[in-house]
């Protein structure tokens, strides 16, 4: 997925390892509030019908950059052990 390497790229911007994982968490966060806040915006049928399709593809979206980037990178990591 093209999404993927736009996160890999924020990744490797920084050079210190805790700073990555810091902006990866951010990242996920953002993801998060971004993905409830459409959720909050489907306050009936025809809005959920309206707004299925950006639901979906940021969960998707958000799916793919955690377990192909976030999780492999970061499972072994000391730095996460604490957060």
């Amino acid at each position: 997925m093209g999404i993927a390497k736009g996160y890999r790229h924020r990744f490797d911007e920084v050079e210190d390892e805790g700073e990555i994982v810091m902006n990866a968490l951010e990242l996920l966060k953002q993801d998060h509030k971004r993905i409830s806040d459409l959720f909050a915006d489907a306050k009936n049928y025809t809005d959920m019908r309206r707004l299925f399709e950006s639901i979906k593809s940021e969960l998707e979206a958000h799916a793919h950059m955690e377990e192909s980037i976030f999780y492999p990178e970061y499972e072994n990591k000391d730095i996460l052990k604490n957060l």
